[in-house]
């Protein structure tokens, strides 16, 4: 934050806003809308800014901006502003010698409001609008040639979004995030250079994808520790729960426990399942969970069925890696918690949500 002098009312309320965006910005499925670019934001103001604008109002809209998150909404900067609004209120009810002006606050909301819109004329901003516009974008604006450390930035900046974005199928996310940053390059938020660069490493990478299937009838804590050893080692996770009319269903909704990664059933054989994902720009690997030596005897023929099975100009793109299970849960299994009752069954069922 600014050094710049505040008044005592300011700095109550800003290091209150500072404890609150500490818990949002630093939450697991962040990628890139976390504290780091908040951190990049402050440094960017401190080396373009004026010194009269670091003030309080403009801490507040950095702080709060991106403090409502979820990829799959459209309006996380005003419903941001509104959680301002709200903090504001709380703050003056607990602390009565809180004073800071309503112009203020209203001011903040804006400021909020306009980093939510690509198609913003910059000749109507404030001066302290426009540098936060300019920071939230880290000045890609300004961008005409791109040397190391631009395209280290750019590099972390697509793969934090496209991690962000782990819930929508890979083809949809290409499709949109190309049209997004084609109405950023238009309406002069990114530069060509920056689009082109973008654009060329989004065509040509290819993507690994691990699909962690299986009945999780119901995901435990068993199948959650696998999970969590893979989530780093790859690009894509996709958890495909496997209909299989002969279990129990599933008292776990794996939509709701992890609302941020691509969850998808199938009810076909799961060679069929993974044929369907297979494309020239992915390579993918089936995710298997160990927990003991019978479940590698019951893997090793599963291998085998795929081997067999798929055509052999696909069988080779299509890995398997087994994972053990966190040892501790090497003996839970969903007939397992399925046996239990209601309230011993969530010891070992994951929070909602997880991911």
């Amino acid at each position: 934050m600014s050094n710049q002098k505040l008044t005592e009312s300011e700095e109550r309320v800003l290091n209150v806003l500072y404890h609150h965006s500490d818990w949002a910005y630093n939450r697991p499925w962040r990628k890139y809308h976390n504290a780091s670019h908040l951190n990049r934001m402050w440094q960017y103001i401190r080396n373009h800014g004026q010194e009269d604008i670091e003030g309080f109002c403009m801490n507040a809209a950095v702080m709060m901006h991106d403090y409502v998150y979820e990829p799959t909404r459209n309006d996380n900067e005003a419903e941001s502003a509104k959680m301002f609004e709200k903090f504001m209120k709380d703050i003056q009810e607990k602390y009565p010698y809180v004073d800071i002006p309503q112009d203020k606050i209203a001011h903040v909301c804006n400021m909020i409001n306009i980093t939510a819109n690509p198609y913003v004329d910059k000749s109507t901003l404030t001066e302290d609008e426009r540098i936060l516009l300019e920071a939230d974008w880290n000045g890609m604006m300004y961008w005409d040639t791109l040397d190391d450390e631009k395209i280290e930035f750019l590099d972390e900046w697509e793969s934090g979004i496209f991690k962000e974005f782990q819930m929508y199928p890979l083809p949809d996310y290409i499709r949109e995030r190309l049209n997004f940053l084609k109405t950023a390059k238009d309406n002069g938020m990114i530069t060509k250079a920056v689009y082109d660069y973008v654009r060329y490493r989004m065509c040509s990478k290819i993507y690994r994808v691990a699909v962690y299937a299986g009945t999780f009838s119901p995901f435990h804590r068993g199948h959650l520790s696998v999970l969590k050893q893979i989530l780093p080692d790859y690009d894509k996770v996709i958890i495909a729960k496997g209909i299989n009319a002969d279990k129990i269903a599933c008292p776990t909704n794996i939509h709701a426990v992890f609302p941020h990664l691509q969850t998808v059933e199938f009810d076909t054989l799961l060679p069929d399942f993974l044929l369907s994902l297979t494309a020239p720009n992915c390579r993918v690997t089936l995710i298997r969970g160990l927990r003991n030596d019978n479940d590698l005897t019951y893997e090793t023929n599963i291998v085998k069925f795929l081997k067999n099975y798929l055509p052999s100009e696909t069988a080779d793109h299509i890995k398997t890696v087994w994972v053990p299970a966190d040892p501790k849960y090497d003996f839970v299994s969903s007939t397992f918690v399925n046996g239990l009752p209601e309230k011993k069954r969530k010891l070992y069922l994951p929070k909602t949500p997880t991911y």
